[in-house]
């Protein structure tokens, strides 16, 4: 199981960071039709989402001051859009290197957690669908990046 979360996850980025290489960072705002979410606020979220991953399993929930507000949905339904005000996200570097750093946490720490910790119950919002750390492991590492 280890396994086959770091593997996924690992292919997530790869995929993520591949599909903005060639984006400038001026270019990293704009909504393609038909989209919610632009560029920055997409990896912004993802790496605050990691950071909570990072917090299910023992480590301190720590993103760059503001990235809370800035980045957090709390799943289906929450109303939370990107942030108008362009010039308030970081610049694609940043975010990068935070969405990288946090993830590098999160595989260390699925490297290091004991089986049982997969069975474990979690509560939260999607708890009827995900009940356990390992099914919210899974979401995270292998579906929230599509």
């Amino acid at each position: 199981m280890k396994q086959i979360l770091i593997n996924g996850f690992r292919l997530n980025l790869d995929c993520t960071f591949k599909l903005v290489e060639d984006v400038p960072d001026e270019q990293m705002t704009i909504q393609p039709m038909g989209f919610t979410n632009h560029p920055k606020f997409t990896i912004g979220h993802l790496a605050s989402a990691t950071a909570l991953t990072g917090e299910l399993l023992g480590e301190q929930y720590n993103v760059p001051k503001g990235w809370d507000k800035l980045f957090r949905r709390k799943g289906p339904g929450d109303p939370q859009l990107p942030e108008k005000q362009k010039e308030k996200y970081p610049h694609k570097d940043e975010l990068l290197k935070t969405l990288k750093q946090q993830a590098d946490k999160v595989i260390d720490l699925i490297e290091s957690i004991e089986p049982s910790k997969f069975k474990e119950e979690y509560k939260w919002k999607l708890h009827h669908f995900m009940p356990t750390v390992g099914d919210v492991l899974y979401f995270q590492c292998l579906i929230h990046h599509s």
